[in-house]
């Protein structure tokens, strides 16, 4: 019985998660340099995590002050990873070519994803 309520409960919390989805997406749709990402052609997304991509050159002091800004109004957003072969214990490792991974993480922002959002 746990188990199937939880699961109830899931599927509101994926519903109110793709909600706050598109209000992001609407609310910044005018904006030129940001993007929220959405899912592509063929695939669901769960919106975990409401991610909001920077466009253009140089975006990873634009990125910087975003977060630093936000912070300090107490809206706390976050980058978006840190790449493994940045992590002290692999610093040392083999790596491929990821330059297209540090492109990306140096543009992206996860947003507040939580579906409690949409209670206020």
């Amino acid at each position: 019985a746990l188990g199937c309520a939880e699961m109830e409960r899931l599927s509101l919390k994926l519903k109110a998660k793709r909600i706050l989805h598109n209000k992001f997406k609407k609310n910044f749709e005018d904006l030129k340099n940001v993007e929220i990402i959405s899912e592509i052609n063929n695939c669901e997304s769960n919106y975990w995590l409401i991610t909001l991509r920077l466009i253009g050159d140089n975006v990873e002091r634009f990125r910087n002050d975003i977060l630093n800004d936000s912070h300090k109004q107490k809206i706390f957003l976050r980058p978006s990873w840190i790449l493994l072969n940045e992590l002290p214990m692999y610093k040392n490792s083999f790596c491929a070519d990821i330059t297209e991974a540090k492109n990306q993480s140096k543009r992206l922002i996860n947003l507040p994803s939580s579906p409690k959002l949409l209670d206020n």
